[in-house]
């Protein structure tokens, strides 16, 4: 499970868990549950296929698509190692 707080245009975030070689292992979308426009709201991702994981060092990204361009913008990596 992976969980945190968001400020995004229309409540829309993307995630992305990579491993340490840039392989993407899972991606996605989600919406946070923001009580009002502006305003940081919760979001939860839970991930139901782990098959693709393997022990070791990976990064989960989380950031919003531009309204403007597509292009990901406030991206927030996180290190993690799975044991």
């Amino acid at each position: 499970i992976i969980s945190g707080q968001a400020r995004v245009f229309e409540n829309q975030l993307s995630y992305r868990i990579v491993d340490e070689n840039g392989k993407i292992l899972s991606s996605g979308n989600t919406m946070a549950n923001s009580p009002d426009m502006g305003k940081f709201g919760p979001y939860t991702i839970t991930i139901n296929d782990l098959g693709n994981f393997t022990a070791g060092k990976m990064q989960i990204e989380v950031f919003q698509n531009s309204a403007r361009d597509g292009s990901e913008i406030d991206k927030v990596t996180i290190p993690v190692t799975l044991q």
